[in-house]
């Protein structure tokens, strides 16, 4: 999770293959996938929350990485402009999910 160039699915997949086999004897299918999809929500939120606090916001100020991250490109624009509004919406959580963690977080 904390390496920016791999992405999560790869954990994703292989933690629902293999957490859901193995949990199958004891959890049952039904209780193996929700433990599974708990095991996987629980280190989605702690990477996420340590790479934004503890790596993006102090690498942030620096140039070299901002100019790494494409700060200046289109598509940080429009990332940075949903991301600055105030509240929640639809778009500004697609990004949180679905958007790269390493410029989003630095951003």
């Amino acid at each position: 999770f904390l390496l920016p160039p791999v992405p999560g699915v790869p954990v994703y997949l292989t933690l629902g293959i293999v957490l859901a086999a193995q949990g199958n004897e004891t959890l049952g299918w039904a209780g193996s996938i929700l433990y599974s999809t708990g095991v996987g929500l629980v280190l989605k939120l702690f990477s996420s929350a340590l790479q934004q606090k503890m790596i993006g916001e102090n690498l942030s100020h620096y140039v070299k990485v901002r100019q790494f991250v494409s700060i200046n490109s289109t598509l940080m624009k429009g990332m940075h402009l949903v991301l600055g509004k105030g509240g929640l919406s639809i778009p500004k959580v697609a990004i949180l999910i679905g958007g790269p963690d390493w410029p989003t977080s630095v951003l």
